[in-house]
């Protein structure tokens, strides 16, 4: 574990993963003991430049995985003063990697293997998760598809 600070975003890197343009992907905690905001917590893998300045704050798409409308009033029935739910990231990848596609064999068959990688090229792909789900994030976009894997 890192915990490196920055102090401008009040958070310190976790874990991260070098980019070939020196800047880094990092998984963050709060630099106090809360998040400053929920959003912040749902949210919290940067990718930053060289300077530390941040290139994007990852975005999650999961149709059809997550609830949040229901999550938030659950979290809310439970602790009226909350702001709603927080399912932050809890883990990333050490390694990129990519899918490549499998001859189909049936339908209990894998229909792709995972290949991995050190190093990050456009296409590859870095897994994270949270307490309930599995995230493939596109590097370039900062994007994070709920890839339907539940995590136990």
């Amino acid at each position: 574990m890192i915990y490196q600070p920055v102090p401008y975003l009040d958070i310190l890197i976790y874990e991260k993963i070098s980019m070939p343009d020196g800047g880094l992907i990092a998984l963050v905690d709060p630099l106090g003991d809360d998040w400053k905001t929920l959003y912040l917590g749902n949210h919290n893998i940067f990718r930053f430049d060289s300077e530390y300045r941040v290139i994007w704050q990852v975005s999650r798409v999961e149709d059809g995985y997550v609830n949040w409308e229901s999550r938030h009033r659950h979290a809310k029935e439970i602790d009226p003063t909350c702001e709603g739910y927080l399912d932050r990231f809890r883990s990333m990848g050490n390694q990129f990697f990519e899918r490549r596609p499998l001859p189909y064999r049936g339908p209990f068959h894998p229909r792709f293997e995972i290949v991995l990688f050190d190093e990050y090229k456009p296409g590859r792909l870095l897994g994270a998760r949270t307490n309930w789900w599995g995230y493939d994030i596109d590097p370039e976009t900062g994007v994070a598809t709920c890839n339907g894997r539940q995590q136990k």
